[in-house]
């Protein structure tokens, strides 16, 4: 059995893969600054990254399974490679469904989720998978 394998991959083209969801990341956790949740779904779904245009809004599981709740601004694991996070909420692509003008987001200073009302402000950080990743729901 071989050394524990890193829990994110750095692939040098401004992407990030969490090798425990598989799911790849942008590096840069603020590609955009500020949108409202229709303006940050538009972004995500509209940028074109590495060669890949299918990035989106991650879902409010997706965007929590970053958080290590043991760390403080950012509340990310130690080591972690990604630049220029925000200790703002991210919005998630998550509407909520008791309160249909919010939507769900996390803190990233200390990885609290959060809800917001959909034409506030938050940050954007995007999201892709490959057709073998864990999709989380």
């Amino acid at each position: 059995m071989g050394p524990p394998q890193e829990r994110f991959t750095d692939h040098g083209d401004d992407t990030v893969t969490d090798n425990n969801t598989n799911l790849i990341w942008s590096k840069n956790a603020n590609l955009c600054g500020w949108k409202n949740w229709w303006d940050a779904i538009d972004y995500c779904s509209g940028l074109t990254l590495a060669g890949h245009s299918d990035w989106r809004l991650p879902s409010i599981y997706e965007l929590r399974s970053l958080i290590d709740r043991n760390q403080f601004d950012p509340a990310l694991p130690l080591g972690n490679p990604f630049m220029n996070v925000q200790s703002g909420s991210y919005w998630s692509s998550t509407a909520s469904g008791y309160v249909p003008s919010t939507a769900w987001g996390v803190g990233m200073f200390d990885g609290r989720v959060t809800r917001g009302t959909k034409d506030l402000d938050g940050y954007v950080w995007s999201v892709r998978s490959d057709n073998d990743s864990l999709r989380l729901f």
